[in-house]
């Protein structure tokens, strides 16, 4: 069974009751770019998600390599003492 459109309305009470209508015209009306946004921005969180990773692990090195170089500066600190300690004594 048809539904007469004669307004506006009419449209919009067909497209929100008959789905295939709704996708026939977005198709119609929209450009192939413009249908494409949701695949397009599902891309850009999963892409954003993985910057985001990458940079949790990035901070998680730079945490290791400050401990570690904070380690070596004061094994090198205590090394040049004893080594200047030596000198002072002879």
């Amino acid at each position: 069974m048809t539904t007469p459109v004669n307004s506006f309305e009419d449209i919009l009470y067909s497209m929100g009751n008959n789905p295939a209508l709704r996708d026939a015209l977005r198709r119609h009306i929209l450009t192939d770019e413009f249908l494409q946004v949701p695949v397009r921005l599902d891309r850009m969180e999963q892409d954003i998600a993985l910057l985001n990773e990458g940079q949790t692990r990035l901070e998680e090195s730079q945490t290791q390599l400050q401990r570690e170089v904070s380690t070596i500066h004061g094994s090198l600190c205590r090394l040049e003492g004893t080594g200047y300690e030596g000198h002072v004594a002879t």
